[in-house]
C-alpha cells in the first residue's frame, strides 16, 4: 500500500485517501464493518455507522441547496455581484416549504444524533473513570499482598525454606498485578481510542447543527427579500425605492451562497476527520 504525504506532513495511506474522496457509500460502510472486530464493541460499531448514514441527508439538503441557488441565479439573471431589475420578472419559484420540511427534519436528525453521541461520551467517561480506580486498586492491592505473604512466610518457616518461601510469594503476587495492570491498560486504551472517534463525531455534529440554523435564517431572509422585491414590481414602484430593497437581497443572496458553500465543505470534513481518526487509532 503507497503512502504519501499531505500538506501538514503526516502520511496518508492510499486507502485513507480513497476513504475521504469518495461518496460510494458502500464503500465507506464496508471499511466500518471491518472495524468491529478492532473495536470489539457492537455498540461503538452502531454509532459510527450511524453517523455515516445520517449524514447522507445532510448531503443531499446541500446538494438541493445549491441547486436551488443555481437555478435561482439563472432565472433571476444573477451575475457574480448582483440580481437585475428586469431578471425579478423573471425568477425562479422561492425555496418550497418542502425544503424548509427537509432542513427541519435534517435538524432536528442531527440534533439526536448529538445528543446520543453525547450520552455515549459521557458513559465511556464513567467507564474510564471505573478503569482508573481498579487500576489504583490493584496496584496497593497487590503490593500490600507482596508484603503480607512475605511477612507470613518469614513468621511460619526458618532458614532456607523461610528465604524460599519469602521470596516466592512477592514474585507471584507481583506477576499477577503486571498482568492485571497490562490488562487494564489495554482496555483503557481501546476506551479511549473510541472516546476520541466520539469527540470528532460530536464536534461534527455540532458544526453541521450550526451550518443548518444559518441555513435557515438566511432562507427565510431570502425568501422575504424576494417577496419584498416581487411585491414592488408588480406596483410599480420607483426605481430609486427598488434599486435600496435589490441592495438588500443582493447581499442576502450573497450570504446564503457563501453559507451554502461552507455548509458542504463541513459536511465533508465532518465525515473525513472521523475516518482519519479511525484509520489513525488502528496505527
Amino acid at each position: 500500500m503507497t503512502d504519501h504525504m499531505n500538506r501538514s506532513g503526516i502520511e496518508v495511506t492510499s486507502l485513507e485517501q480513497q476513504l475521504l474522496q469518495t461518496d460510494d457509500q458502500e464503500f465507506i460502510m464496508a471499511f466500518l464493518h471491518r472495524q468491529k472486530h478492532v473495536w470489539k464493541n457492537q455498540e461503538m460499531s452502531d454509532f459510527v455507522e450511524n453517523y455515516f448514514e445520517k449524514s447522507l441527508n445532510t448531503k443531499d439538503l446541500s446538494a438541493a441547496l445549491k441547486q436551488y441557488l443555481h437555478q435561482f441565479r439563472i432565472h433571476a439573471e444573477v451575475d457574480e455581484t448582483e440580481v437585475s431589475f428586469q431578471g425579478v420578472r423573471n425568477q425562479s419559484p422561492l425555496m418550497s416549504d418542502e425544503f424548509f420540511r427537509d432542513l427541519a427534519f435534517v435538524y432536528r436528525e442531527q440534533l439526536l444524533v448529538r445528543e446520543s453521541l453525547q450520552s455515549f461520551e459521557n458513559y465511556l467517561d464513567d467507564k474510564l473513570h471505573c478503569l482508573n480506580t481498579w487500576t489504583k486498586v490493584t496496584a496497593v492491592s497487590f503490593t500490600a499482598a507482596a508484603a503480607i505473604s512475605a511477612v507470613v512466610a518469614a513468621a511460619a518457616a526458618k532458614g532456607v525454606r523461610a528465604a524460599v518461601a519469602m521470596g516466592a510469594g512477592p514474585i507471584l503476587f507481583g506477576a499477577i498485578c503486571t498482568w492485571m495492570l497490562a490488562l487494564l491498560k489495554k482496555h483503557k486504551n481501546a476506551v479511549n481510542i473510541q472516546k476520541k472517534i466520539i469527540c470528532f463525531m460530536i464536534v461534527g455534529a455540532d458544526i453541521i447543527i450550526k451550518d443548518l440554523s444559518n441555513v435557515y435564517a438566511l432562507g427565510r431572509r431570502l425568501q422575504f427579500h424576494t417577496e419584498s422585491l416581487s411585491e414592488m414590481v408588480d406596483e410599480g414602484a420607483a426605481e430609486v425605492a427598488f434599486r435600496k430593497k435589490l441592495v438588500a437581497f443582493n447581499e442576502s443572496f450573497q450570504e446564503l451562497q457563501c453559507q451554502s458553500n461552507d455548509y458542504g465543505r463541513d459536511i465533508h470534513w465532518a465525515r473525513a476527520v472521523v475516518i482519519q481518526s479511525i484509520i489513525h487509532s488502528n496505527c
